[in-house]
This record gives structure tokens, C-alpha cells and sequence, in this order.
């Protein structure tokens, strides 16, 4: 096969990574975690509550998602074994051919499965840039107890004043006095959301891209 064909799926591949991106981080971020935190808001539900709620919502929702990411991989794992199979040179036999193919169709299969608990550990907590810790339920910790620090004063809040609020019901009210910076800081967080999922998509497809390096 020669160079550019190599290079034009990996370029389609780059092209459905991006897709797929977008797809998650407006389906996850933007339909799931941010509309459940403005729901929140409008109850006097505890910040354990939410968190709860949010890891629910983006349970429920990632079998659908899984399903959409499996298909478009599913989709392009054809065509790239359609391209290798149409462009057998002098210096590939059937049977390299046919190994590289293998091997693309493994590590999709592969990477579909470890893209979901990716990004399932990444939003619950499992994968160190959790966004639930760092995310919505972190920004609302944050801007909540600068509201009860008002109250309870330096020392407490040096305490573990988040542990303390954690659990508690927040009236409404309360809630409302935050509500404005933790959508402008959910907003922000968003990029960031987008990237990690980029990151997380192209490290588990990365065995897709070293099988098409093997084709010359």
C-alpha cells in the first residue's frame, strides 16, 4: 500500500476522533451534568445528593453513547479493511494484509470497551481528573462555602467545612446566591472536559494508529 493511503486513514481516523469528541462532550457534559446541576438547584437536595444523581444521569446515559461510539468505530474498522484489502502491494502479501486488518478490528474492539470505563472513571472519580471531584459537585462545594463561611467562620472552614456541607440540605435560597458563579465555572470547565476526552480517545485508539504505521 503506498504512503498516502496509510496517512489518509490515520487522517480519518483524527477526523472521527474529533467527531466523537464532540458527540460525548455535548451529549455528557452539556445534556447530562450541566442540566442535572440546574436542576439541582431549583430543589434543596445535599451536594452527596448531586453527586449521586450525576453519576446516575451519566450511567443511564453512557449505554446509548457506547452504543453511537461503537458504530462510527465499527463503521471505519470496514472501510480501513476495505482500503488495506483493495491495496495489496508488491511488498505486502495477502496474509500481511490480512494481519493488519486483525489487528485494527481487535483493537477497536478493544478500545470501545476501555473508552467507556475511561470516561465513566474519569467523570465518577476513578481515573484521577475526576470531573465530579474537580467538576460541578467541586465548583459547588467551593462557592457554597464561601456562603457558610459568613456564618461559621475561618477556623470551621479550615476544619473541612466541604465535608461538613457535603451532606447537608441547602435551601434554595441559599443555593441561588452560587448559582450564577458555578454556571459561569461550569462553563469554563467544559474545554477542559473536551480535552480529556480527546486524550482519553486517542490513547485507547493508539493501537489503530501504530497498525496502520506498519503499512508501507
Amino acid at each position: 500500500m503506498e504512503y498516502s493511503k496509510s496517512r489518509n486513514l490515520k487522517n480519518r481516523l483524527d477526523s472521527i476522533v474529533v467527531q466523537l469528541t464532540e458527540m460525548i462532550k455535548a451529549d455528557i457534559y452539556q445534556n447530562v451534568i450541566v442540566n442535572t446541576v440546574k436542576d439541582w438547584f431549583e430543589g434543596n437536595d445535599s451536594i452527596l445528593t448531586l453527586n449521586s444523581r450525576i453519576k446516575r444521569n451519566v450511567d443511564n446515559r453512557w449505554s446509548f453513547i457506547e452504543q453511537k461510539v461503537k458504530s462510527r468505530l465499527v463503521e471505519f474498522e470496514e472501510y480501513s479493511i476495505n482500503v488495506l484489502e483493495e491495496n495489496i502491494s508488491s511488498s505486502k502479501t495477502e496474509l500481511d494484509v490480512k494481519e493488519i486488518s486483525n489487528s485494527v478490528s481487535q483493537s477497536i474492539s478493544v478500545a470501545v470497551g476501555a473508552i467507556g470505563t475511561s470516561v465513566i472513571a474519569m467523570i465518577s472519580g476513578g481515573a484521577g481528573t475526576a470531573i465530579i471531584a474537580t467538576g460541578p459537585v467541586g465548583l459547588i462545594i467551593g462557592a457554597i462555602v464561601g456562603v457558610f463561611a459568613f456564618f461559621l467562620g475561618k477556623d470551621e472552614i479550615e476544619k473541612g467545612i466541604s465535608e461538613y456541607v457535603a451532606d447537608k440540605k441547602i435551601p434554595k435560597l441559599v443555593k441561588k446566591t452560587v448559582k450564577g458563579k458555578v454556571s459561569t465555572q461550569l462553563k469554563l470547565n467544559e474545554a477542559k472536559f473536551e480535552q480529556d476526552i480527546y486524550n482519553s480517545l486517542k490513547k485507547h485508539l493508539e493501537p489503530v494508529y501504530e497498525a496502520f504505521s506498519n503499512v508501507k
